[in-house]
């Protein structure tokens, strides 16, 4: 016989996992748009320069 899982504890747990894991996919996601921006603005100065 498997001991039941302390349910209180295991959800606290899984919803800090869960925010951690959206607040820095969230930051990854603002980076990653950023740096595509920067890229995009950069292509478009090389392209109207010449």
């Amino acid at each position: 016989m498997a001991r039941p899982f302390p349910a209180a504890a295991l959800r606290r747990r899984g919803i800090d996992a869960a925010a951690g894991w959206s607040a820095s996919s969230r930051v990854v996601s603002v980076r990653l748009q950023h740096a595509c921006v920067g890229a995009e603005s950069v292509a478009f100065l090389h392209l109207y320069r010449y």
